[in-house]
């Protein structure tokens, strides 16, 4: 089959439409057009075609693996996760086809490369969001881990963290709330929050509850 003509898409101009005798056939993108040397007059064999239909989902995915990857730091760990959830239409029929493995290798090894994924950036982000502050050491070390971030990044990465501060500031916040009038449930949920016990214990020892109305008996 002849390559007759190469157009620009107008939803997304970095792909291009490739028609072979005439009828549209696969679009890819600009850079694997180049890499190709695809040229209006080309001579194209059912193998060729069929290479570069897989060449077209490959930059599909990898485009929709960018655009996911932009929207905030990831970890590799992330994008492995987000790759094994996210499936095509097969060529052949209308049934979703998981992303292969060597697809998703590639795809981590070049966003790697470029340094659009990196665990140490994405450690720092991590620890560094204001969402993030009113955690412990302790517990963000875990949730660092389970985002597949190895230790020694974790060690670095959380070398400089001071609980203490940390957990003074949360005290004087949530110590004059009325959810946690009660002393205990303010213990209780700091512990959970990742603060051992005897730091915890100690931050409260200074606070006073006596601004506090409680109910007194009486006698009848």
């Amino acid at each position: 089959m002849i390559i007759s003509a190469l157009k620009q898409q107008v939803r997304d101009q970095n792909r291009v439409s490739i028609y072979l005798d005439g009828k549209y056939t696969v679009s890819l993108t600009m850079s694997q057009l180049l890499e190709q040397g695809l040229k209006v007059g080309a001579e194209l064999s059912d193998q060729d075609i069929v290479g570069l239909k897989t060449k077209s989902t490959d930059g599909k995915l990898r485009t929709k693996a960018m655009n996911w990857v932009f929207l905030r730091a990831r970890s590799v760990k992330e994008l492995r996760d987000y790759l094994k959830r996210t499936s095509y239409p097969s060529s052949k029929n209308s049934q979703k086809m998981p992303v292969s493995p060597e697809t998703s290798q590639f795809i981590v090894d070049d966003f790697t490369r470029r340094g659009w994924v990196d665990d140490t950036v994405f450690a720092q982000w991590w620890v560094g969001r204001s969402s993030r502050k009113n955690k412990s050491t302790s517990f963000l070390r875990s949730e660092l881990m389970s985002k597949g971030i190895d230790r020694d990044t974790i060690t670095v990465t959380l070398s400089e963290s001071d609980d203490s501060a940390v957990l003074s500031e949360l005290v004087a916040k949530l110590s004059i709330k009325s959810k946690y009038a009660d002393k205990q449930k303010l213990m209780r949920y700091l512990v959970g929050k990742g603060f051992s016990y005897s730091s915890v214990r100690e931050a409260l020892r200074p606070v006073s509850y006596t601004h506090l109305t409680l109910p007194t008996n009486r006698e009848v």
